[in-house]
């Protein structure tokens, strides 16, 4: 398919190449995004703000530099959108709440000051799930992000504004924050691509907080290549978040000029990939585990050398750690906004209340214990195998009626079913990868989850392109029109 006839069907390096070869403008690109938007924003509810007239002029700039020869950064001219909770200059950022409308920041989120830097055109922000706290897509106050590949399920959360609108094609990356999951769940969910960097590797600076020591920032994609490009843009030190300058240093783009991925015969030739016994392989559905499976063997058919690697038995044990942390510095930042009652959406509210049960040793405790999990972790699985294969969520996409619930056990199920595989790299503080291997058995997207040492993003990334350059889940588009018809939902998500 040319540039010309569907410009936004297009890759975020692919859509570089065609604005450098005068294929198309930055104009044409942002309109045909914001045509994108208006037909389909009243079913998804993808989007929190949309800044159009702010999108065109920023991008009759660019086109007017690059007639100049000046055009500058390294995203020059290409249309994307932030969650909305990336501060912006003079811009607010509701963070999905109506405790946050209308408030503007005191400052710019560094991520955003990258991204301008990049020369990229910022759409306008996403809608997300109330201050990020569940893995759903659901906010009862902006109304709930529906899946573009069925708008009956959920998106995923929290970042689930950000997925839906890369996976319906109106906009060609998205930022997203990850503290149990948020930019893998909604991902795998949506059939992309997501990336979840090192602890410390992206600054976290003006953006909202939900737990300082699980956070992460990470772009949500359409394939790998686009996602090492933007994590070379978005990481390095900053003295605004002390986490990153234990960083080793800026995110080298493996994948720029000259080395596009996957060229040789075997450019997995000598990694070991692991495929976990115990814990990643629990209550997987069948049909799911055969697309592991399948996955695990086009990988070995490309160099890697597959093994079985036990896991630790701790591992349940670090997965409520993390739970505990999350549970402890979201109620000191949210005690406040308890107090105003009505205002908090009742699942917000309930996650919330679950963290009045939690002692200050139970804390304590969770947070001592990181360092030698991560040393545990570490020597048992990564003396083994070079990268651990295993599923993002265990299975289909649920209901959005499957999900409706706001407290007690039924909640706690429900966000178990969805975190319980992603939360062990956010206690742990390891880079995590997913992308779509095949069709769950309900038709949905189904994805594998990659995951390495501290720092070995560039690892994660190599098998991932290595896998999407043998085979075209990511490519795969929803058929949209099919679920609109199907599912219209006119009451939310009208800008």
């Amino acid at each position: 398919m040319s540039p010309s006839s569907d410009p936004l069907a297009r890759s975020l390096r692919e859509t570089l190449a065609d604005l450098a070869e005068g294929q198309t403008t930055s104009r044409q690109l942002v309109e045909a995004c914001l045509t994108r938007i208006e037909q389909f924003q009243p079913v998804l509810n993808a989007f929190r703000e949309v800044h159009a007239a702010e999108a065109l002029a920023a991008a009759d700039k660019c086109d007017r530099e690059r007639a100049s020869g000046t055009a500058t950064g390294r995203l020059h001219g290409v249309p994307i959108a932030m969650k909305d909770m990336f501060h912006g200059d003079g811009e607010s950022a509701g963070c999905g709440s109506v405790l946050r409308a209308g408030r503007v920041p005191p400052l710019t989120s560094t991520v955003r000051q990258r991204i301008d830097a990049a020369g990229a055109v910022v759409l306008g922000t996403t809608n997300m799930t109330e201050f990020a706290y569940g893995p759903t897509g659901q906010n009862a106050i902006t109304g709930d992000v529906r899946n573009p590949w069925d708008p009956a399920c959920i998106s995923g959360g929290s970042s689930s504004g950000s997925a839906a609108a890369v996976a319906a094609r109106a906009s060609f990356a998205a930022l997203g924050s990850d503290t149990a999951g948020s930019v893998r769940t909604p991902a795998a969910l949506c059939g992309l691509t997501g990336l979840k960097p090192t602890h410390g590797r992206v600054s976290r600076a003006g953006a909202m907080p939900l737990s300082f020591s699980l956070d992460t920032i990470g772009p949500l994609t359409r394939d790998v290549a686009d996602s090492a490009l933007l994590l070379s843009i978005l990481a390095g030190p900053d003295r605004r978040d002390p986490a990153t300058l234990t960083a080793p240093g800026a995110f080298e783009d493996p994948f720029a000029e000259g080395t596009a991925p996957g060229r040789s015969d075997a450019p997995l030739a000598g990694l070991r990939i692991g495929r976990p016994l115990g814990y990643f392989d629990e209550d997987v559905p069948a049909h799911e585990a055969a697309l592991l499976d399948q996955t695990a063997e086009l990988l070995a058919s490309l160099g890697a050398t597959i093994l079985s690697v036990p896991m630790p038995e701790q591992l349940p044990l670090w997965n409520s750690a993390g739970n505990i942390l999350v549970w402890g510095e979201a109620f000191a930042l949210h005690a406040a906004d308890m107090a105003e009652g009505s205002a908090l959406s009742p699942q917000t509210r309930g996650r919330l209340e679950m963290s009045l049960a939690l002692g200050a040793r139970d804390y304590l405790d969770a947070q001592r214990g990181r360092g030698s999990a991560v040393r545990d972790f570490c020597a048992r699985v990564f003396s083994r195998c070079d990268v651990l294969l295993c599923p993002t969520v265990p299975g289909p996409t649920p209901l959005l009626s499957e999900v409706d619930v706001s407290g007690g056990s039924a909640m706690m199920k429900v966000l178990d079913g969805l975190t319980r595989l992603t939360r062990p790299a956010n206690y742990l503080g390891l880079p995590a990868l997913s992308l779509p291997i095949g069709m769950s058995r309900s038709g949905t997207p189904f994805s594998g989850q990659l995951i390495a040492p501290p720092w070995c993003e560039a690892r994660l990334c190599r098998v991932g392109a290595a896998f999407q350059g043998a085979s075209s889940w990511h490519r795969m588009a929803p058929p949209l029109d099919q679920a609109v018809a199907a599912h219209p939902n006119p009451k939310k998500g009208t800008l």
